[in-house]
């Protein structure tokens, strides 16, 4: 599926879930605003990644924290999540890269409800300009058509792009893909997940008007790099979003 769709979906049966459940945060890190016992206590990573977005603003896509994954104080308890993912997403994305393919990174991320292309560019059908790259999303929320849900080309991450240091360049009309390939979104529930290929031409559904707004899009996305290439990439320009600039990053983004 991955090698013919440019994406697969990894459901229940993972144990994402399971792990993501297990795994208790301290609350140290909210809002200092917060009674002391509501912030000394223990909440699940869900609700607490939940708690830590509704901090931020909303006028486009919220992201908390970027971390190289070497950097071990990043979310307490996260680990048997990111060992796991290593062990079964991982040896995916070896297979599909290469052999020097690295879990580089990984973030949260929110998308509103009310969004749309003026404040989001990645409303716009695009690829992320890295050539193969592999990003693993696990949903912390239900996604639905209404919830911006990861819109995929099928098939068009085997495109060769003549250029990849204009964003410009990497961005399409609706028209234009939904008549050229064959479109899906990818939708789910809370612990299910999806890999696929960001040189496959995507975008997040359901912007602007006429679309349901259902809730928020809540999830935790690692980022899988094969290192040659990206080094390869970020010698001619540092600031593509390729593994670049997250290998020195060792503070949360808030």
């Amino acid at each position: 599926m991955l090698a013919r769709d440019g994406v697969v979906r990894l459901g229940h049966g993972w144990g994402f879930g399971q792990l993501l459940a297990a795994v208790s945060v301290r609350r140290r890190l909210l809002a200092s605003t917060q009674p002391p016992t509501a912030r000394a206590a223990d909440v699940n990573l869900s609700a607490w990644v939940s708690e830590r977005l509704d901090t931020l603003a909303w006028n486009s896509g919220s992201k908390i924290w970027r971390r190289h994954v070497d950097y071990r104080g990043a979310i307490p308890g996260l680990e048997p999540l990111l060992a796991a993912i290593r062990a079964t997403v991982g040896k995916m994305a070896s297979t599909y890269l290469g052999n020097d393919t690295s879990l580089d990174g990984y973030f949260a991320l929110r998308l509103p409800p009310s969004l749309d292309v003026a404040n989001y560019p990645a409303g716009y059908y695009h690829h992320d300009r890295c050539g193969p790259r592999l990003k693993f999303y696990v949903m912390l929320t239900r996604v639905t058509e209404g919830t911006h849900p990861l819109r995929v080309a099928f098939g068009s991450h085997r495109t060769l792009y003549y250029s990849h240091d204009d964003m410009r360049t990497s961005r399409f009309t609706d028209e234009f893909i939904e008549a050229t390939y064959d479109v899906g979104s990818v939708t789910g529930e809370p612990g299910e997940g999806f890999l696929f290929d960001t040189n496959a031409v995507h975008k997040a559904g359901g912007m602007g008007t006429g679309f349901p707004a259902d809730g928020v899009r809540d999830a935790l996305v690692f980022e899988f790099n094969a290192r040659g290439r990206s080094r390869a990439m970020c010698a001619v320009d540092h600031t593509l979003p390729c593994g670049c600039s997250e290998d020195s990053a060792t503070t949360p983004r808030s």
